[in-house]
């Protein structure tokens, strides 16, 4: 069943898409765009830590190596056992 169905999905799309490659039209326009975006997008690793507000730079040391997977902690002991208790209780909760 499940060779015929393929077979029959092959042969429809036989059917249905063009024989004929479709020459694609060159546009400088578009292709001064698009060479400009990807360009953007390689420079912007993380668009979500792009704009930061003031409340966020006021705890922040360095805003530079937020996404830093090599950046140092620097919690005080108090912090760090209030996450370990929230740690902790998340565990314990049931799914």
């Amino acid at each position: 069943m499940k060779d015929s169905f393929s077979n029959g999905i092959g042969e429809f799309e036989n059917e249905f898409l063009p024989q004929v490659q479709v020459n694609q039209e060159d546009d400088p326009l578009y292709e001064k765009l698009k060479k400009y975006h990807d360009i953007l997008q390689r420079s912007v690793t993380n668009t979500t830590t792009e704009k930061l507000s003031a409340e966020v730079l006021d705890v922040i040391v360095n805003p530079t190596v937020i996404d830093d997977s090599d950046r140092q902690f620097l919690w005080s002991k108090r912090d760090e056992n209030r996450l370990n208790e929230l740690n902790t209780t998340c565990r314990n909760l049931q799914p």
